[in-house]
């Protein structure tokens, strides 16, 4: 079983994994939002801080129009070694 588990599902099934994941001892990065509810949110939180669990919740841009604008420029980037990548994105950027 891994000690992290990143949770990239439907913002609905959030809460059903995210917690199968902290009821098996795991650390959490989940997509914001964390759950579609409060109430939700706040069980995920009971039972992480019941368990010793971390939860990380990320502003995942993967689908950001201007993300995927870079793609074509990190595919096939045989001829050098891709260190890290830092962007700056304006909410007037189309998505």
């Amino acid at each position: 079983m891994p000690s992290c588990w990143t949770i990239v599902v439907p913002t609905n099934s959030h809460f059903e994994v995210g917690k199968l994941a902290l009821e098996h001892g795991c650390d959490l990065l989940i997509e914001k939002p964390i759950t579609p509810t409060t109430a939700e949110a706040d069980e995920l939180i009971r039972v992480a801080a019941e368990k010793g669990r971390i939860i990380q919740v990320g502003h995942i841009e993967r689908f950001n129009g201007a993300v995927r604008a870079c793609e074509p420029y990190l595919e096939n980037h045989t001829a050098w070694r891709l260190s890290f990548v830092v962007a700056s994105t304006s909410p007037s950027f189309s998505t």
